[in-house]
């Protein structure tokens, strides 16, 4: 007896028959949906300080994140005895990067039907995960099989939504959903272009979006296909550089969605117009003030309207470039009688001008005298006697021409820059 009880004081004295620890976690599985992290802590019982090793990161913490799939676990001790631990584990699965598709169609999310035409969708996963079932259901939350089949009918039918859940439930019991939300398209509708009208500036590089998802989904026809390119993969053609010839009417089709899903096309037409700008330096004719030479900084120093690299007497004021002798030089440059302006100081500010436009003169102004403005398309855009203050409000930010008339003759050229 004496040699029973110095055996359990000898085993109370190193703690070696305290209990173990006691511990567990609160959840009994880990469900990461997408992208998301989850903190875990093990709760323990009968003890407060402790000392944890998680494995297989190595962590001393208390608690750590999860955000990818596997096995976590980790050894708690007892710092105030420390044969006391405790070692608990949790699983954590990852929701797979799964989607619906009909591999007869090749489609993904739309399809294109044709009217009256019976459609069968073959259900399948991709990237479907070893070990995990997948099941699928009806927006009703009817069970699915493997395929739904319907059949459309005429042009009322139009758009429809089809919607299809699939769950995929991993080994250790998480449920993870998925949704094919897919647009069925039933009746051939015109092209997104039908009835566009676009104008180019010649020279200029633009894109025309056919809708399809590469080259062969779509059909294009008009008076120019030089210098039409598409590219691969999105449906957007590049029209580049723009020319002349281009303007006029395009016949376009194109496929209601992938063309190895279905046989069923849209049609319409749209036209282009180019506005020319021969010296292709990005100003349009009617805009340049040297429409035949290449001079995008529209430098004009005597302020005619004749731009310097193309005026015969650039020091000179002399809008009618008149050259009695033909020899290159300007009359007024040569001689130096000239007629004075009736105007000798015209102010119109601010430039740019956010707004109102302030007009200032040195005399009094014609009762007929009006203000015309022009786009960087050579488009006149607005048309007003003149007057101390117009309105500009209204009118998109840009680059603009004023002209100052009376009588259809120009008095005063100058560029205004509208901003909001």
């Amino acid at each position: 007896m004496k040699k029973l009880l110095i055996l359990l004081a000898a085993c109370l004295a190193s703690h070696a028959c305290h209990a173990q620890l006691q511990a567990h976690f609160e959840e009994s599985i880990i469900c990461l949906d997408g992208s998301e992290s989850i903190s875990i802590t093990p709760i323990v019982e009968g003890a407060t300080n402790l000392s944890y090793l998680w494995q297989p990161n190595g962590e001393s913490s208390a608690s750590i994140i999860v955000s990818e799939a596997g096995t976590y676990s980790v050894l708690i001790t007892n710092l105030d005895n420390p044969d006391q631990t405790a070692t608990v584990s949790i699983e954590a699965d990852e929701k797979p990067n799964f989607f619906l598709y009909a591999p007869d169609t090749n489609c993904a999310d739309n399809f294109a039907l044709c009217p009256y035409e019976t459609f069968s969708l073959q259900l399948e996963v991709w990237n479907e995960q070893a070990g995990f079932e997948y099941h699928h259901y009806s927006e009703s939350g009817v069970l699915l099989g493997t395929g739904i089949s319907f059949t459309t009918f005429g042009s009322s039918t139009g758009y429809g939504p089809l919607q299809v859940k699939t769950e995929a439930i991993s080994p250790n019991g998480c449920v993870f959903e998925s949704w094919l939300d897919a647009n069925v398209l039933v009746e051939p509708l015109p092209s997104a272009l039908d009835g566009a009208h676009f104008d180019y500036l010649e020279g200029s590089c633009q894109e025309l979006n056919f809708g399809g998802n590469s080259p062969e989904d779509f059909a294009l026809s008009g008076p120019d296909m030089s210098n039409i390119l598409p590219e691969p993969q999105n449906g957007i053609a590049k029209l580049c550089p723009v020319k002349a010839s281009h303007s006029g009417t395009y016949h376009l089709s194109v496929a209601t969605a992938d063309a190895e899903c279905v046989n069923c096309f849209n049609s319409g037409t749209f036209t282009i117009n180019v506005i020319p700008d021969v010296d292709t330096d990005g100003i349009a004719n009617t805009l340049d003030n040297c429409p035949d030479y290449f001079n995008p900084n529209q430098v004009d120093a005597d302020g005619d309207g004749v731009g310097d690299d193309c005026d015969n007497c650039p020091t000179a004021a002399n809008t009618d470039q008149a050259d009695l002798n033909e020899n290159g030089i300007g009359d007024a440059c040569e001689f130096t009688s000239v007629e004075p302006s009736r105007y000798t100081k015209i102010s119109i500010g601010p430039n740019p001008c956010h707004g109102l436009l302030q007009l200032e003169f040195d005399h009094e102004i014609e009762r007929d005298a009006m203000l015309s403005l022009y786009n960087n398309l050579g488009q006149q855009v607005l048309i007003s006697p003149l007057k101390s203050q117009i309105d500009m409000s209204h009118l998109p930010s840009g680059l603009y021409l004023v002209l100052l008339k009376h009588k259809e003759q120009i008095f005063y050229r100058e560029k205004l820059i509208i901003e909001h």
